[in-house]
């Protein structure tokens, strides 16, 4: 897995705990983790269901998808606000 999978993989997740922290309360920061893990678990099931499996396993490819994935549900969840 290349250095930039992984960044891909950081950069998506802490953006993610940044949206939910905040969006609620700032001090709460187990409800910020609590909030962003939903979007971050989707992503991850579905990047996993297409390209994390053994029989087509690209840990590169899994790593973009998780990206855009999150990023999406991300977007889409804090589009109301």
């Amino acid at each position: 897995m290349k250095a930039s999978s992984w960044l891909l993989i950081g950069i998506v997740t802490v953006l993610a705990g940044f949206a939910a922290w905040v969006r609620g309360n700032p001090y709460d920061i187990g409800g910020a983790v609590g909030r962003a893990i939903p979007a971050l678990l989707i992503a991850f099931l579905v990047a996993y269901l297409f390209r994390g499996r053994k029989r087509k396993r690209n840990w590169d490819s899994f790593a973009r998808w998780y990206f855009w994935l999150a990023l999406g549900l991300l977007i889409l969840s804090n589009a109301h606000h």
